[in-house]
């Protein structure tokens, strides 16, 4: 993974995930091949509510260019919200950038 930590996903509707060693863990709410993951989404944090999910929503759309990514992370409790925030651009954002740059 571009992120350097563990993550294991399931391409099953239904199925688990786990990601950022095992920091966040969720379930697949939708999947449709090359267009959207749609996910159940929760961290492994003392600050987040126990069995509480956020939802998280990848799409791809085809471009000119090639393809781009929107990511809509909807419900997070507001006691984590700029830890998360900050945590997409830190370990998502920023390493998928460099990645893509090589």
């Amino acid at each position: 993974m571009f992120t350097g930590q563990k993550a294991v996903i399931s391409r099953k509707f239904g199925g688990r995930f786990t990601a950022g060693d095992g920091w966040i863990e969720g379930v697949n709410l939708e999947l449709v091949k090359d267009k959207l993951i749609f996910q159940a989404w929760r961290c492994n944090d003392d600050d987040w509510p126990k069995k509480y999910y956020s939802t998280v929503r990848f799409m791809f759309t085809k471009v000119k260019s090639g393809t781009r990514l929107d990511l809509l992370h909807s419900g997070v409790p507001a006691a984590v919200y700029e830890e998360i925030r900050d945590g997409w651009r830190k370990y998502y954002w920023e390493p998928l950038k460099l990645a893509l740059a090589r």
